[in-house]
């Protein structure tokens, strides 16, 4: 009987274990894969383009799509490494830095500015 307790202890402090770790996981790296909206890009030298209603970045597992209703859609082939996306446009391999990232925002620094993203 004693070691049953003690087997169904250990199992006990495994699971707990196992979830407190998952959990950490989830809310540390929340996912970037989503359609998001455009809110706004900002230049190095901190110009705000306020982009409109209607533009959005669709990040999926192995592309990002940018959605802009002046400019039509382009889709590029990427993948990440840590906080940085390795996006193919052409022949050339261009770096977006996942700036900050949370439940809801996203800002990823590219070439052209920093992308200011909501869900």
């Amino acid at each position: 009987m004693k070691t049953i307790k003690i087997f169904i202890n250990i199992i006990f402090l495994v699971l707990v274990g196992t979830t407190a770790c998952a959990s950490k996981e989830t809310i540390s790296n929340p996912t970037i894969q989503h359609k998001w909206l455009l809110q706004k890009v900002v230049d190095e030298e901190g110009s705000v383009n306020q982009v409109g209603q209607g533009n959005f970045v669709v990040i999926k597992h192995d592309t990002v799509m940018e959605i802009i209703k002046n400019s039509g859609n382009r889709l590029y082939p990427y993948f990440r490494d840590a906080n940085i996306l390795y996006v193919t446009s052409g022949q050339a391999v261009i770096e977006w830095e996942i700036m900050f990232i949370d439940g809801n925002n996203l800002q990823l620094k590219t070439p052209i500015g920093v992308y200011f993203l909501t869900r």
